[in-house]
């Protein structure tokens, strides 16, 4: 720690992402480089791993992160936790073991795995904490799986507030701070993970909102307007920061009050910069964008104006009707969804005629809504073009 440590970054352009960051400081250990926001999102990329059975749910029990990944890829279900660990169809292993067998995340401490779904409640949540230094650690909150309850929790935000996974996250947040009250947190997630992390600083016990140092939110959704006027977001605003690729697609969802950084990513289209393996990094830090891209404003404005137009309970029909024609399916998944697609066609045909004509209307009703908001923000086009055209100067 005595000596100034000099690194070269000549040779790094904004192709790089976090996978080539661990290249560039994984012989650096945070007592000698402090943790930063790309560290923060490797964090959170890793709360996506399936370490059910490895880890264990107690604060008091931690192994490192280099022990986790061996037992990991020497498991007995090794494929089908490798499968379970995917995040928009790509294989984390690799990443995993990256990471793992570096000296700056190999020798993290990670503890207090939680993961648990409930399709009762429609909840599908998951929590890790790592223990990056001395009286330091980073809570990680994963975000959407490929579960349909997962996928239909998110949606159920546009009507219910707090979700089980938000609930969840609050209680998890006090038991990690209260298991050590030195300890000083910072909190992230990816995607619906980012929501949670936030959710969960802004309404924890204020007694331990004093060891939360900072939130990142990675590209998750915000919130309704009068969760972000309350007095418990004001006290916490000045440490929330979110991230949003320049093309953002899930993180623009809802409303933000927070410092929000635009990012560069490599891909064009924007669901598939949600991923945040697409990332530019540099040094410590991502590759800035000037703004959001036409293409993502157009999809925020459309959603905002849609949700202005139909009240909570309209979103609560339409929803559970769209989840409900889905479960016809039989899929637990969103990969299930596009096996023997023959099959689960006929199903959802057989549901959508079962939809009682009150409750069809009223989806065709608030569907039309949605198409007249589209229509009405088109005009952020100057050619109807230019919405598919990704090479535009936005970019």
């Amino acid at each position: 720690m005595g000596g100034f440590i000099q690194l070269d970054f000549s040779s790094i352009t904004q192709m790089n992402t976090i996978l080539d960051y661990i290249e560039w400081r994984g012989d650096l250990s945070f007592a000698s480089n402090q943790l930063n926001e790309v560290d923060s999102l490797i964090f959170c990329q890793l709360s996506y791993i399936d370490f059910s059975s490895i880890i264990s749910e107690s604060f008091d029990k931690a192994i490192t992160l280099k022990e986790a990944a061996l037992i990991f890829e020497n498991s007995a279900d090794f494929e089908q936790r490798k499968k379970a660990s995917e995040t928009m169809g790509v294989d984390n292993f690799p990443f995993l073991k990256k990471a793992s067998e570096s000296t700056r995340f190999g020798n993290v401490n990670i503890s207090g795995f939680c993961a648990s779904t409930d399709i009762i409640i429609e909840k599908q949540f998951a929590a890790i904490t790592f223990g990056y230094e001395k009286n330091k650690a980073f809570v990680a909150f994963r975000g959407t799986d490929r579960t349909l309850i997962g996928w239909k929790e998110n949606f159920n935000m546009a009507f219910m507030s707090p979700v089980p996974a938000q609930k969840e996250a609050v209680s998890y947040v006090e038991k990690c701070a209260n298991k050590d009250k030195k300890r000083k947190l910072i909190i992230g997630g990816h995607s619906k993970g980012g929501n949670l992390a936030i959710y969960s600083a802004v309404f924890c016990n204020p007694k331990y909102q004093k060891q939360i140092s900072t939130v990142y939110n990675f590209d998750g959704p915000g919130f309704e307007q009068n969760m972000l006027n309350s007095a418990e977001f004001n006290r916490m605003m000045p440490k929330l920061t979110t991230y949003l690729p320049e093309s953002s697609v899930v993180g623009i969802l809802f409303n933000h009050r927070e410092k929000c950084i635009e990012i560069k990513s490599s891909k064009t289209i924007g669901i598939l910069q949600h991923d945040p393996f697409t990332w530019f990094v540099k040094a410590q830090s991502f590759i800035k964008a000037e703004r959001l891209t036409n293409d993502s404003k157009f999809i925020d404005l459309t959603i905002k104006d849609w949700l202005e137009k139909v009240n909570k309970n309209q979103r609560e029909i339409f929803i559970d009707t769209l989840f409900d024609v889905l479960s016809a399916t039989e899929a637990k998944t969103i990969s299930d969804l596009s096996e023997n697609w023959l099959k689960k066609s006929s199903a959802i045909i057989k549901a959508l005629t079962r939809i009682d004509p009150e409750t069809r209307n009223s989806v065709l009703k608030i569907f039309k809504m949605l198409l007249m908001s589209a229509k009405q923000n088109m005009t952020l086009f100057n050619d109807f073009s230019d919405f598919f055209n990704k090479t535009n100067t936005d970019r």
